[in-house]
């Protein structure tokens, strides 16, 4: 259910940091309650109207607060995905079955360590298929990289991951953990809202 709650971020029905508080609701609750209110909320997205903003999909730094999809997201952007473990990845692949009771907990840690092409985890080719596939699926007009200080990681991907990409892409390198640089946000912004140069 999470995956489809994200699914229909295509359509706008969600911003980026709404669906970080349904994910951190899902995983709060007990299974059967979140897959109870994640069925409502997918059964009513539909109905909603659109939300407003420059769709964008986010990757790089992965991030345990939404403070910064509330940054970007106030600054005119509209996160429809993005690729770390706490958004979309979380629900990318299901447990696989484990035969048996006894193997349940190396089938959960199975899924842990193979879900989905995380920065931390991922060759930069895989990363870069991963990235260009969900900007398209998710109708994203351009791609947002954000990297905190002292994550050496994500840089390594961007060249990789822009180019495949194929449309608009502005990386924020060196931010403050949980914060965005308002200077370099809103570059960011206006590279990303830029009309397309005929070549």
């Amino acid at each position: 259910m999470l995956r489809a709650t994200g699914d229909l971020r295509a359509q706008r029905g969600l911003t980026g940091t709404e669906f970080l508080g349904v994910v951190d609701a899902a995983t709060a609750l007990l299974p059967d309650r979140a897959a109870e209110l994640l069925t409502a909320l997918v059964a009513e997205l539909p109905d909603r109207g659109p939300r407003p903003g420059h769709p964008v999909h986010l990757t790089g730094s992965s991030h345990d607060s939404p403070d910064v999809y509330a940054a970007v997201e106030a600054a005119g952007l509209l996160v429809v995905g993005e690729d770390h473990d706490r958004g979309d990845l979380l629900a990318a692949t299901d447990v696989g079955d484990p035969g048996d009771p006894a193997g349940l907990e190396l089938a959960l840690a199975e899924r842990y360590q193979f879900n989905g092409p995380a920065a931390p985890r991922a060759s930069i080719a895989e990363r870069a298929a991963h990235t260009a596939a969900r900007v398209h699926a998710r109708g994203a007009a351009g791609l947002l990289g954000y990297v905190r200080r002292h994550d050496d990681g994500p840089p390594w991907d961007w060249a990789a991951q822009r180019a495949a990409a194929g449309v608009p892409a502005a990386s924020l390198e060196h931010q403050p953990y949980g914060r965005v640089d308002p200077d370099a946000l809103d570059r960011a912004v206006r590279t990303l809202r830029a009309p397309a140069v005929a070549a």
